[in-house]
């Protein structure tokens, strides 16, 4: 995870990811955008390998429905 977490400019991996897990973010700020989808992927396969969404509740989308 913490490789994940520095493989963008910060904020955009940590953002991008609780976005996608369904958590509250707000929109980054211009002239930064979101990670793409194999990106993105990684780290929600990361956080389900780690449990997450079992340990604290929230429903993890499919990595269909939150990258374009």
């Amino acid at each position: 995870m913490l490789h994940f977490t520095y493989s963008a400019i910060n904020p955009v991996a940590v953002k991008s990811l609780m976005k996608a897990l369904g958590l509250p973010a707000g929109d980054l700020r211009k002239p930064l955008t979101g990670l793409d989808a194999d990106a993105l992927a990684k780290g929600i396969r990361i956080a389900a390998e780690l449990g997450l969404d079992k340990k604290y509740g929230y429903k993890m989308k499919p990595i269909s429905a939150v990258a374009a």
